[in-house]
This record gives structure tokens, sequence and C-alpha cells, in this order.
């Protein structure tokens, strides 16, 4: 039985096994970190996505990022709440203030 990460190459995709050997999907917290697995096929999310209405960041490991981060390819500096969203317009962090794009996100 297949317990924890696994690459299925003919899927080209990356799934997680449970203890008790099912696939898992949707949301999950492993070993204190969060991932979001698709719902329909398991693939383990990585990069940018919009779930529920709210755009989240994976990092190449499937772990949702919190905190401001640089989107490289998109040149631009984000921040994901304590929730993983990424924050729009005026914002109050640590007890500075700052502005994100309300379209991008992009801090400015």
């Amino acid at each position: 039985m297949t317990i924890g990460e696994k690459y299925i190459p003919t899927q080209d995709k990356v799934v997680w096994y449970s203890d008790d050997g099912t696939m898992l999907y949707g949301w999950q917290n492993i070993d204190g970190k969060v991932y979001y697995f698709d719902k329909v096929t398991g693939k383990m999310t990585v990069g940018q996505k919009n779930i529920g209405g709210h755009w989240y960041l994976f990092d190449s490991k499937g772990v949702m990022q919190r905190g401001f981060q640089y989107i490289s390819y998109q040149n631009k500096t984000v921040y994901y709440n304590k929730d993983g969203w990424m924050l729009y317009g005026h914002q109050l962090i640590n007890g500075k203030k700052y502005y994100f794009n309300t379209i991008t996100g992009a801090k400015e």
C-alpha cells in the first residue's frame, strides 16, 4: 500500500495517499503545512490557483504560501493573508500601510 506523496508519470501528477491508503482531495493539512489537491483528479496544486473566488499561491512542493511573495514571471510582489488569500486595495500589515492593485494584487 502506498502512503504519502507519489508521482504518477502516466498522468503527470503528484498525489498524496493517507495512512489508510486512500487518495486525498481538496484542502489538506499535512505535518502542519496546507496543501490543495484537485477535487476530481487528486493532483497536488503548485503555482497560483483561484479556489472559491480567492487567489492562492503554492510552492513547487505544493505548500500554500503566506505573507509577501514575489511572482517573478509576472514581475510583481503580492501579499497572502493568514488564510492564504491574495489581498487587494488598502491594507494594514504589521502596523504598516500598503496598497495592492485592485485587479492584479501587485504592491504599488
